[in-house]
C-alpha cells in the first residue's frame, strides 16, 4: 500500500504520455506550439509563391477529432494550383486540446 501513490503517478504519465502518432516534429508532454516544413510528402512545382492556403485539423480531450488538414484542402483554402512549398504546424495543451494545420504556399 505504500507504493501506491506512486503507481498511480506512473499510471496517470503512462496514460497521458502514450497515444497515436505524434504530428510534430518535437513535441511537448503538456504544451506544444512547433512549425516546421513538410515538402518532403508533395510535389513542389512553383518556381515562386504569392498565395497561402491553410486547412487543419483538432481533436478535443482526445475523444472527439474533426476536420481535413490535406494539403489537397489547404490549396483549395488559397486557390492554389501549383505548390511551392509546405509547412505543418501542431498546437497541443496536454491532452485538453490538439490542433494540426497544413500551410501550403504556391501560385
Amino acid at each position: 500500500m505504500k507504493n501506491r501513490p506512486i503507481l498511480i503517478i506512473l499510471a496517470l504519465l503512462a496514460f497521458t504520455l502514450s497515444g497515436c502518432a505524434v504530428n510534430s516534429p518535437v513535441a511537448g508532454a503538456f504544451f506544444t506550439n512547433v512549425k516546421s516544413p513538410q515538402g518532403d510528402k508533395v510535389k513542389l512545382t512553383a518556381k515562386s509563391f504569392s498565395k497561402q492556403g491553410k486547412s487543419q485539423c483538432a481533436s478535443y480531450v482526445m475523444v472527439v477529432a474533426t476536420g481535413d488538414c490535406s494539403v489537397e484542402e489547404a490549396m483549395k483554402n488559397g486557390s492554389i494550383t501549383e505548390v511551392h512549398h509546405v509547412d505543418q504546424q501542431s498546437f497541443s495543451v496536454w491532452f485538453f486540446y490538439q490542433r494540426y494545420e497544413t500551410h501550403v504556399y504556391g501560385e
